[in-house]
């Protein structure tokens, strides 16, 4: 644990998938939902709805529409949360999924501070136009332009969460590339040229900018990065910083 409660919270929170009888009270689903109304969207368009259902008869009834269309077992049921809140954007929204996901770990934090276990179901997304399915999410208001992106699955949890291994080999700290020091200090030496370092360091840059922001550069394809990367810098280095994130992304 830190002495960051935001990151406390973050690092404590876990998928629950049993639940007890205990309802949630309107205070604080009203809090959740209000974690979700503050979460970032693409050019602020917040064209997203929540729709929450609380009656459990209501719940299963959505979930049956699903197993029935994707032929789960009858023991599928949403792992029978006491709340669900339909996470839904305009099928025409490019960010409609990223809003719907910032807004849904919004509400899974808020849930976590809170003491409410959460768990994200994801199965609607790819049958919401499916007949019974849009017929379904008709009768509980959710418009018939919206793709459900996800459902928040609310409840108080009837054990504690398994905590899986977190993988933090994903993180790239730039800070000795960007400053010029180690990376490039070995490569001067190396490539026994200010020209040949100059073309290591270019292409660390291209993969960097790629990698980091999806910036296109004026060659014809991120595989010639790949290619000039490989070839002007040695293969010792190709796992180190960044680069090692680039070549699991990329598949090098």
């Amino acid at each position: 644990m830190s002495n960051n409660a935001v990151l406390d919270n973050i690092l404590t929170r876990r998928s629950c998938r049993a639940y007890t009888d205990r309802p949630v009270s309107k205070e604080d689903l009203d809090t959740i939902l209000k974690a979700a109304i503050y979460a970032p969207s693409g050019m602020s368009r917040q064209s997203w709805q929540f729709t929450v259902i609380r009656k459990k008869e209501n719940i299963q009834e959505l979930a049956k529409v699903v197993r029935e269309t994707l032929n789960r077992p009858e023991s599928y049921n949403f792992y029978d949360p006491d709340v669900i809140i339909l996470a839904s954007n305009e099928k025409d929204n490019t960010n409609g999924l990223a809003d719907c996901a910032c807004a849904m770990e919004n509400m899974f934090l808020m849930a976590q501070e809170l003491g409410i276990g959460s768990c994200w179901i994801n199965q609607l997304k790819e049958i919401c136009d499916e007949p019974q399915v849009r017929a379904e999410l008709k009768k509980f208001g959710v418009p018939d332009n919206h793709i459900v992106w996800g459902i928040v699955d609310l409840g108080y949890a009837a054990q504690e969460p398994v905590c899986k291994e977190k993988n933090e080999n994903v993180a790239a700290d730039l800070s000795g590339l960007l400053e010029g020091k180690l990376v490039l200090a070995e490569l001067l030496e190396e490539q026994k040229g200010y020209v040949d370092a100059l073309k290591t360091w270019i292409a660390y840059a291209h993969c960097y900018d790629k990698l980091m922001f999806g910036t296109d550069w004026p060659l014809a394809n991120y595989g010639d990065y790949i290619g000039f990367t490989k070839a002007v810098i040695p293969e010792k280095h190709w796992d180190n910083v960044f680069y090692r994130n680039a070549k699991r992304i990329y598949s090098l």
